[in-house]
């Protein structure tokens, strides 16, 4: 009985699959300015998103923003909120994600990488 426990507690706390660490590389393809002032896209950077881009860092620089990527444009009032000195990193697909400012005057710095 004592082994038959001993054997039950033994397996509950072993992972059923082990998972291998992957390390992942970046590789940087451009940076954008954006004043997102009205609303803006990372496809409104000057040369757009770069081809093979599947990552941006974004950083809020001045006045807090919101962002969706959901196809329906934010508010001033509706969306996820960054506030001002975050950075998010955004995985997904970057034609969809759209920003806005809270207050009038941000300004955000988006790097791409694949």
């Amino acid at each position: 009985m004592k082994k038959t426990i001993l054997a039950v507690l033994a397996a509950l706390s072993l992972p059923a699959v082990a998972l291998a660490q992957v390390a992942q590389t970046f590789v940087p393809l451009g940076f954008c300015a954006l004043t997102p002032d009205a609303g803006a896209g990372l496809a409104s950077c000057a040369g757009g998103i770069p081809s093979g881009a599947r990552s941006a860092t974004i950083a809020v620089e001045t006045q807090a923003i919101r962002y969706r990527d959901d196809g329906t444009a934010p508010t001033s009032t509706v969306g996820m909120p960054v506030a001002v000195g975050q950075t998010i990193v955004y995985q997904g697909t970057l034609s969809k994600i759209q920003l806005i400012s809270q207050t009038a005057g941000a300004k955000v710095s988006v790097l791409f990488y694949r």
